[in-house]
């Protein structure tokens, strides 16, 4: 049964084989869209798997993701479905986030905190949320083009800020992020248009030339006393030296032929230059091949 059918059987008699019915097809479905996460666990359990130590000092950066749809999708379904179609979607949130580096710092029903540079630190924490942000924008594509037929309208906006957080217990005693840099990443994440990311000027300096940006916006965030300037990053600058292949490679295409084309040749390059590196520098440690590539 496709899921706009179902999702009429459903209204028509709300019996519990009905129900399990519903929760079944768009959970496989949304399973089937999602067979190469090889997630280590739950969205639950990932969150928890790594310790922070409170009193700590770190400069990260702070992405948050909000899913809108989900109040209207829950007062539609079943709490079953609901749960199933969450659970699934969340898990591969944050798994996506897990491929980035990132550490899910909580989740609040729809809304996802990330931080990047908390647990381990790559080149760029600024790039790595943007990058991450692209690919969440895609699962969210990839999800709604599954629960539309359902009559649910899913999407997204993510607001993402860098600089210091202080960790420390929240109310419930959880370690987390706080200060300031946090809550200005709460704000671009509400000033953000939907299926958009929107970043501060601190992002758009750490990787200004590795993006392609739209114009700067600026906007009156509540708590601040000073106009602040907002970046929309649209894409991928392929153009920068800045991008490594493997950060090409896990970047999200949507409706974008050109890039995708060069995504391709940048594929072919990085396997013809790693079998050179392979034969020619067999002694190197490991953890040197990323620099080899890009001076070779």
């Amino acid at each position: 049964i496709r899921g706009a059918q179902l999702y009429r059987y459903y209204l028509s008699d709300e019996t519990t084989e009905r129900r399990s019915a519903m929760s079944e097809e768009l959970g496989k479905r949304l399973k089937k869209a999602f067979l190469n996460r090889k997630s280590g666990g739950t969205a639950a359990e990932t969150s928890c798997n790594t310790e922070l130590l409170p009193g700590e000092r770190r400069d990260v950066a702070v992405l948050f993701l909000d899913l809108s749809g989900f109040t209207a999708f829950s007062e539609t379904l079943d709490h079953e479905t609901v749960h199933e179609i969450t659970r699934s979607l969340m898990d591969e949130l944050v798994y996506t986030a897990e491929q980035y580096s990132g550490y899910v710092d909580k989740i609040e029903g729809d809304r996802i905190m990330i931080l990047f540079g908390a647990i381990r630190s790559r080149e760029n924490n600024s790039r790595s949320a943007i990058l991450c942000g692209f690919k969440m924008l895609r699962v969210i594509e990839v999800a709604g083009s599954i629960l539309s037929e359902a009559g649910v309208h899913l999407s997204a906006r993510i607001g993402i800020n860098s600089g210091p957080v202080t960790v420390a217990p929240d109310a419930i005693g959880h370690l987390t992020a706080m200060g300031r840099t946090v809550n200005i990443a709460s704000r671009m994440e509400e000033n953000s248009e939907e299926n958009c990311i929107l970043v501060t000027d601190s992002v758009y300096n750490d990787c200004s030339e590795s993006i392609l940006w739209g114009k700067p916006v600026e906007l009156s965030i509540r708590g601040v006393g000073i106009p602040l300037v907002s970046w929309k990053p649209l894409s991928v600058n392929y153009g920068s030296s800045l991008i490594s292949c493997h950060e090409s490679v896990n970047t999200v295409f949507v409706a974008r032929e050109k890039q995708y084309a060069q995504l391709n040749k940048l594929r072919a390059i990085q396997h013809g230059r790693s079998s050179v590196i392979q034969s020619r520098m067999p002694s190197l440690p490991t953890g040197c091949g990323r620099q080899c590539f890009r001076t070779c």
